[in-house]
C-alpha cells in the first residue's frame, strides 16, 4: 500500500512552505501543489489521505477543485482556508464536503487538530 500524504494547494509558495513545516513537524508525510491544475493532473489522488485547500488561487479556488474531484467520483476528508469570511463560501464549501473552514492567520494548533479529525474520518467514496 502507497505511503498516503496530507495534501497542501495554495498558489502562495510561502504559505506552502510554511504549512508543510508545520505539517512534517508533527509526523504528517506533505505533498504540496501552487494550484488546482497542477494538483489535478498529478497522481496524488492515489495517494492523498487529507487536502488542505486555499480558497482563492487565480485558476480554480479549493471548492472548485473538490467540486471536479466529485465530478471524477473521488472524495478526501478536506480543509479549506480562506482569508475572506463569507456566509456564501462557507454554504458553497459545505456542500462540496469540507470538514473544516479556518480563517487566516490560523493557529498552527487548529490547523493541526482539524488534519487530525480529518484523517480519523473514514468516507466513503462517491457513487458516480
Amino acid at each position: 500500500m502507497p505511503a498516503e500524504f496530507i495534501v497542501v494547494v495554495d498558489d502562495d509558495a510561502a504559505v506552502r512552505d510554511s504549512l508543510g513545516m508545520l505539517l512534517e513537524a508533527h509526523g504528517l508525510r506533505v505533498r504540496d501543489f501552487g494550484s488546482g491544475v497542477e494538483f489535478l493532473e498529478s497522481d496524488a489522488h492515489c495517494t492523498a489521505a487529507c487536502l488542505v485547500l486555499d480558497y482563492h488561487m487565480p485558476e480554480m479556488t479549493g471548492i472548485e477543485i473538490l467540486e471536479e474531484l466529485q465530478r471524477l467520483g473521488l472524495s478526501y476528508p478536506s480543509i479549506l482556508i480562506t482569508g475572506l469570511s463569507d456566509p456564501m463560501i462557507t454554504r458553497r464549501a459545505l456542500s462540496a464536503g469540507v470538514m473544516a473552514i479556518l480563517e487566516k492567520p490560523l493557529p498552527d494548533d487548529v490547523l493541526i487538530d482539524a488534519v487530525r479529525i480529518a484523517l480519523n474520518t473514514v468516507r466513503p467514496p462517491l457513487l458516480s
